[in-house]
């Protein structure tokens, strides 16, 4: 959220709405695929196969945010 506040200076209210809706929005679009994960593999399949996804996507946005300040 800071970086949307720091990017929309102008605007940091509508900025702090739409981030706040990206993360309902995203919450509420994996609930389907989760419980579909979980009926077909079971729990610890769900959660290897989701906890992976978030770590990948994590390093990839933290390696992209360090090529910025480099």
């Amino acid at each position: 959220m800071g970086n949307a506040l720091k990017w929309f200076a102008d605007r940091r209210g509508l900025a702090a709405g739409l981030t706040a809706a990206g993360f309902g929005a995203g919450a509420a679009a994996t609930v389907v695929p989760i419980i579909s994960v979980i009926k077909n593999y079971g729990y610890d399949r769900a959660f290897l196969w989701f906890g992976s996804r978030r770590a990948w996507s994590s390093s990839c946005f933290a390696v992209l945010e360090g090529a910025q300040t480099w």
